[in-house]
This record gives structure tokens, sequence and C-alpha cells, in this order.
């Protein structure tokens, strides 16, 4: 779901580093527990409650978003240009600049912590995030093999380029201030289409939650209303 406030990381929803590599935090370790460092809290107890692997239920989560991502980024470029005045197209173009921008630091960050080229790997991360999102571990295999490195190393270094909380801390306002400034709006005008949005948000996350619900319940063979109550 889109979170539209906090941080604004809304520059880089849908798009895959996120998902795919997990910021590094759940593939540090690199047993097959790995894939649950990176859950959330509840996560365990959800699969629990719904009496599936937590592994299974993660890759459907992760199957869920990269199939509604599009439509997800889509809706809320619309929106909020609709709320700021302002075309649909420069939102989407203005998230399109702050995700490579994203993108660019990640992929200069993981480079340095593997002593390797930083163009080197964001064209590697280019080649995977297209294609179909892999489990952390995979994914840390496949970029390692793409590098030419050892997959310890790549998950030492995923750790390591994963943003920490006292660099989100210092920068928790800059996102806001890019993203103004690449719509040519000011933060005050942002920040009051922010808040329209989001006292908008609850029937939307009403039908997110649904959609959700049976998605995970036709992957499973559950009832959707059981899953809902989950």
């Amino acid at each position: 779901m889109i979170v539209v406030g906090g941080a604004l990381a809304v520059a880089s929803v849908g798009y895959g580093l996120g998902t795919q590599a997990d910021d590094g935090t759940a593939i540090a370790g690199g047993d097959q527990s790995s894939e649950r460092r990176g859950q959330p809290p509840g996560f365990q107890a959800l699969a629990t409650e719904l009496g599936v692997d937590a592994n299974r239920l993660a890759r459907a989560f992760r199957a869920y978003h990269a199939s509604k991502d599009a439509d997800r980024r889509d809706e809320f470029a619309a929106s909020l240009a609709k709320a700021l005045g302002i075309s649909t197209d420069k939102v989407t173009g203005a998230f399109e600049q702050m995700h490579k921008q994203r993108e660019a630091r990640f992929a200069a960050r993981l480079g340095a912590a593997l002593n390797v080229d930083a163009d080197r790997v964001q064209g590697a991360l280019d080649k995977l995030m297209g294609d179909t999102p892999k489990p952390p571990e995979e994914f840390a295999q496949a970029l390692a093999d793409e590098l030419g490195v050892g997959v310890t190393d790549v998950r030492r270094a995923l750790f390591e380029a994963r943003p920490d909380h006292d660099r989100m801390h210092h920068d928790r306002g800059l996102p806001l201030r890019q993203l103004a400034s690449a719509l040519g709006v000011s933060r005050a005008e942002l920040r009051t289409a922010l808040r329209e949005l989001r006292a908008g948000a609850e029937n939307p996350f009403e039908e997110h939650q649904q959609a959700l619900a049976k998605f995970l319940a036709d992957r499973f063979d559950l009832s959707t209303d059981d899953v809902a109550k989950a």
C-alpha cells in the first residue's frame, strides 16, 4: 500500500530495491531463516494464524506487491497531481527522477562496500530488477553472480548499504524538499496536498486490505473472511 506521508517514500514506491534486496536486512545471515529477518512485527503470528509457512507467505506478499505496484503508483500520481493542480506526467516524472537518484545512491554505497565500480553495480541491479522478484537469498546469489564476487560478500555489502536509522533520521525531510522542488511547488503546498490525500485514504486502504485478503485466500486455498480477520 502507498503511505501518503511520513518520509514521503512515494518516490520509490513500486520500484524494486526494497522489495528484492530488502535493503540487506533480511539476508545478512544467509540461512533459511534469513527471509524472515526483514519481515515486520507480527508477520510470523499472521503466518501461524493462517497455518502457512512464513517464507511462503512472504513470497505471496512479494507477488501481490509486484502485481499491484504499477496501478497503485499511477493512481497515487494522478491523485497527487489533481490535489496540486498540475499534470500527472509532471508528478510521474518527479517520482522517476527521485527513484533514479535513490538507486544511484544505493548503487554507490553497495559498490563502495564491495569495492566494485558503482556503474557496474547499477547495471547488475537494473538487470535483476527487470526479472521476477526473488526471495532475498536468491537475489543475493544472483547479484553475486552478475558481479563475479562471493555471495557472502554481497550479503555483507547489502547489510552495510541499507539505509541506517541515523541517516534516515537526518535526511527525513529531504524527500519532501526534493519532491516539492521537482514538482515546482512549495513544501507547504505539497504537505497540504498530502494531507488531503491522507484524509481520503480510508476507503482505498479498506479496498486494499480486501484485495490482499482475497489474493492470499486464493493462493493458499483459504476462506477470504478468515484471512481478513487474521
